[in-house]
């Protein structure tokens, strides 16, 4: 399970908030996060 969220509490619902997409694989974790115009990137975690 991964929990995504800020310090100000607001939840990132929306429509023009990014996405949050994870996998796990064996040892590896990695997490997308995609913003509404299409741009984005990702970090993997051991």
């Amino acid at each position: 399970m991964a929990v995504w969220g800020s310090d100000a509490g607001r939840w990132r619902n929306g429509e023009h908030n990014s996405k949050i997409t994870f996998s796990i694989n064996d040892t590896q974790m990695s997490i997308l996060e995609k913003y509404s115009d299409g741009s984005g990137g990702g970090n993997q975690v051991l």
